[in-house]
């Protein structure tokens, strides 16, 4: 389709097709080059966004999966920190109650 305006930016079909029905979704009777264009500047920069908003969410995720993977868990007070520590001293008393200690005498 040849431009009036040489110096608009080129086009394809589907963009150019997809911009005429938006204009008439919108009640446009007449559609102009520049109503054309606009919308589809406007179709660009939609597009933009949700190019960098999806860059960003990926981006993103794949930061805290990275620190998943790599940072230790170092919640004081946490259940995590209380479960080990109950753990822990079960498997100390396991230990004790299982070898006889010279100190303990039977009541």
């Amino acid at each position: 389709m040849p431009y009036l305006d040489l110096g608009l930016p080129p086009i394809s079909l589907w963009e150019l097709q997809e911009a005429r029905r938006r204009l008439k979704d919108k009640g446009r009777l007449v559609v102009d080059e520049h109503a054309i264009f606009e919308a589809i500047r406007e179709q660009r920069q939609i597009i933009e966004q949700a190019r960098k908003d999806t860059r960003r969410n990926v981006r993103e995720r794949r930061k805290r999966e990275r620190l998943v993977r790599t940072t230790p868990i170092q919640n004081s007070g946490d259940t995590l920190t209380e479960d080990r520590e109950t753990s822990a001293l079960n498997r100390i008393s396991k230990h004790n109650s299982s070898s006889l200690h010279p100190l303990a005498s039977p009541c």
